[in-house]
């Protein structure tokens, strides 16, 4: 049975489909299908208008009248309403004027009720529906809605509309059908709890409207009330809206925003054939003069004023002037000493770079005098040596051993004085086979020959250009 219900939730399962698909007793299907339907486990999501009842007709709402006889040929007659005949002649006499009176006050009384009649909601049948709806809430809301509520909507000019279908309150938003009048919330039109024979674009979405709209220009006597309300309540903007009784809170403060502060200037400009007028008459001239000196003043004063803000204004440029001149002028001299400052700490630089070069220069002078004496003791030595060798095992044999070994153990060169010293190992050095041409070649040697750039690899070589 729960299975046969949820393959259509959306409709009633009644106890008659239930014992067509399904074999038992009778009166154990309808305990079942109670105590299903009671705790709900069964029809929970029907759409209303789906569930039947034991009494009176199925629902037909849903059908919709296309095409009907024209009102004008029937007319609409209520029950209390009573038809007068026309057919009585009026007299013309003062008792015929009593009876047109009479007739008159008659017919205004049979207008007043049916104007009743038709405001009484009582006597209309607004639910054309021939069964009660149970699940209708319209009416709650209405009974539930306060008079405060009421009388706070009416004074702020706000309609309140409810859903046809839930009975909640859809002032704000609503969904409003294109073919009936008939409004109904959002939520039942997302659940889609609206005829089956309308369709989701039958219905327009609303928003909140008011009775009197911006559009509708202010008059005198609401303008007059809302500066009465201001001055007795001040800022209590409900109070006020509530004095006025045909505005709402925010249209009150915006016309109180637009209200002018000021008055309107009570100059008014001439136009050219009333100055011409003025000026040729003749009592006038006296007043004319007067304006004409007024202005001639006016015009030294304005010529003066002018001449002292030439003045000024030149004086200003003059000043601009010599402060950019002299901002210049430093500009200049601080670059001029920048300049200066590089140029001596070059010079500082050169200096030390000479004096390396000297010092350079001096060691290795002294290292080409290291290297001459200590030729020349390899020299000394290397010929005792062999001296010792040919005597052999003789004393005087041992003794140049013994020189060689003293002069082999000796310091190379004592510095005493660099030029004799000099003069000394360049003589000496002369004795010696070979000794000084040696040192200079192997010194020429040692430092590397640099060529220029163009001369050794000339297919690289380009010319700068700025």
């Amino acid at each position: 049975m729960i299975n046969a219900y949820r393959l259509n939730p959306l409709e009633y399962l009644t106890i008659t489909a239930v014992r067509r698909n399904l074999a038992g007793d009778v009166a154990s299907v309808m305990r079942i299908h109670g105590f299903l339907t009671k705790w709900g486990l069964i029809n929970y999501q029907i759409d209303p208008k789906t569930k039947s009842f034991r009494l009176g007709p199925q629902y037909t709402g849903h059908f919709q009248i296309t095409l009907d006889k024209p009102s004008g040929l029937e007319p609409y007659l209520p029950k209390d309403v009573k038809v007068l005949d026309k057919t009585e002649e009026n007299e013309t006499d003062g008792n015929g004027a009593t009876k047109n009176k009479a007739s008159d006050e008659n017919a205004s009384s049979t207008e007043v009720t049916k104007k009743q009649k038709l405001n009484d909601g009582s006597s209309l049948p607004f639910n054309l529906e021939l069964r009660r709806n149970i699940y209708d809430s319209t009416q709650d809301a209405f009974t539930l809605r306060s008079e405060d509520i009421t009388k706070n909507n009416a004074l702020t000019g706000l309609k309140q509309l409810y859903c046809n279908i839930t009975g909640n309150e859809i002032t704000e938003t609503r969904y409003h059908n294109l073919k009936v009048k008939q409004n109904i919330s959002t939520k039942a039109f997302e659940d889609a709890h609206f005829p089956a024979a309308f369709k989701s674009a039958d219905f327009v979405k609303l928003d909140k409207t008011y009775i009197s709209s911006d559009a509708k220009p202010w008059s005198d006597q609401e303008v007059l009330l809302l500066l009465e309300a201001i001055e007795m309540f001040g800022e209590d903007w409900n109070a006020i809206c509530g004095h006025v009784g045909s505005r709402t809170k925010e249209q009150c403060i915006s016309k109180f925003i637009q209200l002018p502060i000021e008055d309107q200037y009570l100059e008014k400009q001439l136009d050219k054939k009333d100055l011409l007028n003025f000026l040729s008459q003749k009592d006038k001239k006296d007043e004319f003069t007067k304006l004409k000196k007024k202005l001639t003043a006016k015009m030294s004063q304005n010529e003066l004023e002018l001449n002292s803000l030439v003045e000024s204004a030149h004086e200003k440029v003059q000043a601009e002037a010599s402060k950019e001149s002299q901002l210049l002028d430093s500009i200049l001299a601080l670059s001029l000493k920048k300049f200066e400052l590089k140029f001596n700490e070059l010079k500082k630089f050169e200096e030390l770079l000479l004096k390396e070069r000297k010092q350079l220069a001096a060691e290795k002078h002294t290292l080409l005098l290291d290297r001459l004496a200590l030729r020349k003791q390899a020299q000394t030595v290397r010929s005792k040596l062999i001296k010792a060798s040919e005597l052999g095992a003789s004393d005087e044999g041992l003794q140049y051993c013994e020189e060689a070994n003293f002069e082999a153990n000796k310091a190379p060169r004592i510095i005493t004085n660099k030029k004799s010293e000099l003069t000394n190992l360049e003589s000496e050095s002369k004795n010696i086979p070979n000794g000084d041409d040696e040192l200079i070649a192997e010194e020429e040697d040692d430092t590397p020959k640099v060529e220029p750039i163009s001369l050794v690899e000339p297919q690289k070589y380009s010319l700068w250009s700025a």
